[in-house]
């Protein structure tokens, strides 16, 4: 029923544009001059293309109508992984498995349904080892094909298993957790805390709403030696919101 229900409002609304477009405005304005000044005659043929063409203008009008109020529906689902994020410190510990809390807000003004999220911690190799000093470090130890790789590995595994939905209202938050994979070996935790290795956490969301489903990512790295506190250090990439998420 509301399948029909949806069928009869689009055919009214296209015969509204239609009746418009062959009764009212400018086309009707110009061949109501042409006759007065001319004595131009419409004939049957031109008429039917007239009406033809006012066919088409009313499917695609209103399609436009439809596109830009749905376009008005969107919202946007955020994850945040700088705001005080939560674990057990130190971090970096042996046969410890890291987690780090963080938040995940609709900052929209529209319900954000089907929504579904994952995280992970991921470890890689810097550019270059990280100083001890953080103030001497000249440049971003982080790079774009770092990134990628951390993302596609993190994308690869996040593909295997459930992940429960929810739906998110306009201010709403919820938190999730973040894990690495596996357990850290001595060897890691020497190379996390010296800045041989930098750990990841990277993570999307996916959600629905009126103007379709969309997807955000983030991504950010840990500064060594997280022993007291955990500062994130955002990416230079995957800091991004697709219009169309990805499957």
């Amino acid at each position: 029923m509301e399948l029909a229900g949806q069928i009869v409002e689009w055919v009214r609304s296209v015969i509204e544009q239609w009746h418009g477009w062959v009764s009212g405005g400018v086309l009707a304005f110009g061949l109501e001059i042409a006759e007065k000044i001319w004595d131009f005659k419409v004939t049957k043929k031109l008429f039917l293309v007239i009406l033809g063409l006012g066919f088409f203008w009313s499917i695609f009008a209103s399609w436009r109508d439809e596109h830009t109020k749905v376009q008005g529906q969107r919202t946007y689902v955020r994850i945040n992984f700088e705001a005080s994020p939560a674990t057990r410190v130190p971090l970096f510990q042996t046969e410890f498995h890291p987690w780090v809390n963080f938040g995940i807000q609709n900052d929209g003004s529209f319900r954000a349904d089907k929504e579904y999220m994952d995280a992970r911690l991921e470890i890689h190799a810097p550019v270059f080892p990280l100083p001890k000093n953080l103030d001497d470090m000249e440049q971003d130890p982080s790079s774009l094909e770092i990134e990628n790789e951390v993302f596609q590995a993190f994308k690869k595994e996040s593909e295997i298993g459930f992940k429960p939905r929810s739906t998110l209202l306009p201010g709403e938050h919820e938190f999730s957790t973040a894990y690495l994979s596996r357990k850290l070996s001595q060897s890691e935790v020497d190379e996390l805390k010296d800045g041989r290795k930098l750990m990841y956490v990277v993570g999307y969301t996916k959600w629905s709403d009126g103007a379709g489903t969309h997807e955000w990512r983030s991504c950010a790295w840990i500064v060594p030696p997280a022993d007291r506190q955990i500062i994130v250090k955002k990416c230079w990439s995957h800091q991004d919101f697709l219009e169309t998420a990805e499957d």
